[in-house]
């Protein structure tokens, strides 16, 4: 009940008190006396509601304020989350570059390694080739134009490598030659085909390995016959092979040049 309405019933039950007294005069007094007081009490109570709807409209912010702070404090959550899950990321990606960076550097270490022990190698192997001698030396004639082994070849090859295998250690030099009819051009690519043939032979019949044997074609040059006859043109048109040995077969340099 508000204060209105208890002045009110205050003001009744006074009424009817001197009502039943039958004092009309008390009873004008007394409503002289509420109406003052009634006229003052609508004012408070108009401030009073006034004063409840401003306290319910604040409920409501603050409601609003809590609502905000608990949406607010879930994104908080959320960024941390993500936060967290992308210095993890970070992290991991780090470590795999370090690793990745750690490999990186291995190789070069066991490149500069290797570069090192094979620099030594190709040393000690050219440092025992200066000990190597000349032990047999041979020419493989050919046809005109032609770059197949004929039967008096493929014997001679024969008693090379015959030669080459009684040894530990030995070097074949496979040189190719023409007579000068033709272009330089021509007699060059003949020439090296003339020295291919003959390694051929030597490393699929005989078995002798690759790495002991060094090829080239000279084409035209450097004749031992006179090539204006048909004599000097048949020597020319040739392969020679040159078997080289050390001069002091335990040569220490040359063994660990050929532990490859």
């Amino acid at each position: 009940m508000n204060l209105k309405w208890q002045v009110a019933v205050a003001a009744a039950g006074v009424a009817f008190s001197f009502t039943s007294t039958g004092c009309l005069a008390t009873r004008k007094h007394v409503s002289q006396q509420v109406k003052p007081l009634e006229e003052r009490i609508s004012p408070l109570e108009d401030r009073m509601s006034k004063s409840e709807a401003k306290t319910t409209e604040q409920g409501t912010a603050i409601e609003g304020l809590e609502t905000d702070l608990s949406r607010t404090k879930e994104k908080v959550i959320d960024v941390d989350n993500a936060t967290k899950k992308n210095a993890e990321q970070i992290t991991a990606t780090g470590a795999a570059a370090q690793s990745a960076a750690a490999a990186a550097d291995k190789k070069a270490g066991d490149a500069r390694t290797y570069a090192e022990n094979r620099g030594n190698v190709i040393e000690n192997y050219i440092e025992a080739r200066d000990q190597f001698k000349i032990a047999k030396t041979d020419s493989v004639l050919f046809g005109f134009g032609k770059s197949e082994l004929s039967a008096d070849a493929k014997a001679q090859l024969d008693e090379i490598a015959k030669d080459a295998a009684n040894r530990k250690r030995f070097v074949l030099e496979v040189e190719g030659f023409t007579d000068s009819v033709g272009s330089p051009a021509v007699n060059f690519e003949l020439s090296q085909k003339r020295a291919a043939a003959v390694v051929r032979y030597l490393t699929n019949v005989h078995k002798i390995p690759l790495r002991r044997i060094h090829l080239i074609g000279s084409g035209s040059e450097s004749p031992i016959g006179e090539n204006k006859t048909v004599q000097g043109r048949r020597q020319n048109r040739r392969v020679e092979v040159r078997l080289f040995a050390p001069e002091v077969e335990n040569s220490s340099a040359l063994t660990s040049a050929q532990r490859r």
